[in-house]
Parts: C-alpha cells; structure tokens; sequence
C-alpha cells in the first residue's frame, strides 16, 4: 500500500516537472511510452507472455523516440521534459500492477485512500514553496485539477486498470496523447517539427500495434 502511494507520487512530481520544464508536447509525447513499458512490466512482474510482435512494437517506439530529439542535449529543455515524461510513464504504468497485486488483499477504496493520502504525505514537504495569492481563475483551475483530473479520473483508472488485463488498459490510454497535443498547440502554441511529428507517429502507431497484437493473441 505503501508502495502505490510512494510510486504515484513518484509519476506526478515527475509528470509536473516535464511540463514545467519542456512543455505539455514533451511531457505528452514521453507519457506516450506509457502502453509499451506497461507490457515490459506485465511481461516481468505478471508473466504475461511476450511475442515477437511486441518486440517489434518496442523497436519502433525507440526509432520513435529517437525522432522527438532535436538533438540529445539535456541544456535543451524539450529533451529534459521529455526524458522526465518518460519516468513519469515508468512510474505510471507500474499502477495497474502494483494495484491487481493488492487487489488480492485490500479494497478497492483502501487502495485508493493509500494511493492518496501517502502521496499527499509526501506532497505535503513542499508547502513551504508554495504561495497562495493566486486569482479566481488560478483556483478555479485547481479545483478542476484536483477534483476531476485527479481524484475522480484516477479514482476510475484504478477501478479499471485493477480489473482489466494491461493490454486494454494500455490502449485506451492513448487518446490522451493527439487530444493533448492539439490542444497544447492552439492554446499554447507549441509546435512540433515534421520530424517530431513522424516520431509521435510512429510511437501511437507501435502501442496501437502492439495492444491490437496482444488483443488477437487473446
């Protein structure tokens, strides 16, 4: 229990991070990794069975990979979001397994309650960084965060990450990455380079590839 709350707070300090430093696209685009290494995982800690489909989908999603990089230069703030995003997946895609682990021992609501008061426990050593003078609009979008994309959302993704078997997990995952993209394009005006665009091309391509391989092996 202690575990799932240390590894989510992991994932969220590390998800805040990269899109501090390198922006929604490549805090998006590391999370993309997120079905691939659920099934490296799956495969390591629930004996789930690999293919060489699934290898090759690993293969393309590192070619992917390769493609975002402007060039592999941490001064560079888009290669330290996205490398960040990509340790916010790792720690993210251990939460399904982590919690059918626990799923044999505790309650849904148990897991949950751990997943966040042990993370807020750990949250709560940066207070003395923060600073409360924020207007109607900032609180507003807090309470959107916290309420709806944190305590709600996450509340349902455990329910279904804990129930269903991660390769459907992984895939339905995946309409956050052009959902953000996009957005993070007309509101923020981020804009990714024909390359980039053919390495977030081909990551989406290979975990769709990969959940649609594992699914017919099913």
């Amino acid at each position: 229990m202690w575990g799932i709350g240390t590894v989510f707070f992991c994932h969220w300090i590390t998800y805040f991070y990269a899109i501090k430093i390198g922006g929604a696209s490549s805090c998006v685009l590391g999370m993309s990794t997120y079905g691939i290494q659920l099934m490296l995982f799956g495969s390591f800690l629930l004996n789930y069975h690999l293919r060489p489909k699934n290898y090759l989908s690993l293969f393309i999603v590192l070619i992917g990979l390769s493609q975002l990089l402007p060039q592999f230069d941490f001064s560079n703030n888009f290669v330290k979001g996205l490398m960040l995003g990509l340790c916010s997946a790792s720690f993210y895609s251990l939460m399904p397994i982590l919690h059918q682990k626990a799923n044999r021992h505790f309650k849904y609501e148990e897991r949950i309650f751990a997943q966040f008061f042990v993370a807020l426990i750990y949250f709560s050593l940066f207070i003395p960084k923060t600073h409360w003078s924020l207007q109607l609009k900032d609180w507003l979008g807090l309470l959107f965060l916290s309420i709806l994309g944190t305590v709600v959302a996450h509340s349902l993704w455990a329910k279904v990450t804990s129930q269903l078997p991660t390769y459907i997990s992984g895939i339905i995952y995946y309409a956050i990455t052009p959902t953000a993209l996009i957005l993070s394009h007309f509101l923020f005006g981020e804009v990714l380079s024909g390359r980039q665009v053919l390495g977030a091309g081909l990551i989406i391509s290979a975990a769709i590839f990969n959940v649609w391989s594992l699914n017919v092996q099913k």
